[in-house]
């Protein structure tokens, strides 16, 4: 058995952002290392909420995503 963990982050991220929305959370980061592949999943989950997140300044391997 194969595990796809891609699509398992992908689906992680789809719930943490969504939860964090609905709390009226303001920003969020989400670590995402060095993988440009988890970055491109990352932006392609948060199209759905109309949101874009931007790298740190400090730390490429980490997203932040203004949601409000």
């Amino acid at each position: 058995m194969d595990i796809n963990m891609y699509d398992k982050f992908n689906t992680i991220i789809d719930k943490f952002v969504g939860d964090h929305i609905i709390r009226g959370t303001k920003e969020i980061s989400i670590i995402t290392g060095d993988s440009q592949k988890m970055k491109d999943i990352v932006n392609h989950t948060i199209k759905d909420y109309d949101i874009t997140g931007r790298e740190d300044w400090f730390n490429p391997g980490k997203i932040i995503l203004d949601l409000t």
